[in-house]
């Protein structure tokens, strides 16, 4: 079932999302992008914390060094040589970690390639359509209902577009939706 009705009928005429849906849908892209907003925040505040405890660090050996007598001002050339092998050693961890997220990215979001044999086009219905009977879930609204919330979940997350019908949606977003289902209704263990 897809998000939100479609925007257009099948005699042509357009067909509006009722104010009460599109204040709904926007609530839950408002409480999307509020948690992003808080979890770049924490983010930020993680590193900013782990950056003070290394200039602290870094702060205090200074000190006991020169507390100690053991520090000599360096020359300009010595400190461009240490920056110079702090930038390149810094450069090099930088280079190593984006290796690793590269990795990390591909394993997470493996690339498949869907091939028509996949692809099982569901038949128009000749009467009238009840999805819930069509998923066998007449007796069980409670898991239709949490499917169906999924699946309004799983678009908000992928950013659809609900200005645009389903079938004008982004094919790679729609998938994406279609994996996180199929995943959910595997854990449901429905037929």
């Amino acid at each position: 079932m897809p998000p939100t009705a479609s925007n257009s009928s099948r005699a042509g005429r357009t067909r509006n999302p009722s104010a009460a849906q599109r204040q709904t849908n926007k609530n839950r892209a408002d409480a999307a992008a509020k948690t992003r907003a808080n979890k770049e925040k924490a983010q930020k505040a993680t590193a900013r914390k782990v950056q003070r405890g290394s200039n602290n660090a870094r702060a205090a050996a200074l000190r006991d060094a020169t507390n100690a007598g053991e520090a000599e001002p360096l020359s300009a050339e010595e400190q461009i040589a240490a920056l110079t092998a702090r930038l390149e050693a810094a450069e090099a961890k930088n280079e190593a970690l984006n290796r690793k997220n590269k990795k990390l990215k591909k394993s997470v979001h493996p690339q498949t390639a869907s091939t028509d044999a996949e692809i099982v086009p569901i038949p128009k219905p000749k009467r009238k359509f009840n999805l819930q009977e069509a998923m066998q879930l007449e007796d069980n609204r409670k898991l239709f209902t949490e499917l169906q919330a999924g699946v309004h979940s799983a678009a908000l997350e992928a950013k659809i577009d609900f200005e645009s019908n389903w079938s004008q949606q982004d094919p790679g977003t729609v998938a994406k939706i279609f994996r996180v289902m199929r995943d959910m209704v595997l854990l449901y263990d429905l037929p």
